[in-house]
């Protein structure tokens, strides 16, 4: 299972995503594409137009608290945002922690995120879905990259690490001003 959350425009890449779908299920026609946002009817018509309606599940808008339900079930999720967009994809922490590898558009602006990048393009020279996310294909490499990022944001942005940086901050300001 593929997983998108999030709205369904084009500012946010979605086309992109659209235009990939049909390439990734010649190489995996078993994966289903769960699309967890709004609005909907547009996004239906293309699927429909493109043939792989039968292999998309539009949700529709889902309350924030249900989100992980639907991270847990994902094999995989994506975000075809590019720098266009100008805004970083706060979706990727919600992937990651889930323990989620998550091929996306290469956009600079959500780039450090990962930390060594596992990205697997969703659009480029080759055409939309060519780098289809190898992860489908291999079952302990999506492990392996989804452990990766799930133990990325426990270690970098969970509240923990974040109280961490905070406290040695205090510190040192603290240190500065009585010395």
């Amino acid at each position: 299972m593929v997983l998108y959350t999030g709205a369904l425009l084009k500012s946010k890449g979605i086309d992109y995503l659209w235009q990939a779908i049909p390439h990734v299920l010649k190489k995996n026609p078993e994966v289903y594409f769960v699309i967890v946002g709004y609005p909907v009817e547009e996004s239906q018509k293309t699927v429909a137009a493109l043939g792989v309606a039968q292999r998309c599940i539009f949700v529709g808008q889902v309350d924030f608290f249900k989100l992980p339900a639907y991270l847990f079930l994902a094999d995989l999720a994506v975000d075809p945002k590019l720098d266009e967009a100008g805004e970083a994809s706060g979706k990727i922490i919600n992937y990651m922690g889930a323990g989620l590898p998550s091929p996306v558009s290469k956009v600079r602006i959500t780039g450090n995120f990962w930390g060594p990048r596992h990205l697997c393009p969703l659009r480029g020279r080759a055409g939309p879905g060519r780098a289809d996310p190898q992860t489908l294909a291999d079952p302990e490499k999506a492990r392996e990259i989804g452990e990766h990022n799930r133990k990325r944001v426990e270690d970098v942005f969970s509240w923990n690490a974040n109280i961490m940086t905070y406290d040695l901050v205090f510190r040192k300001a603290l240190n500065r001003d009585q010395g």
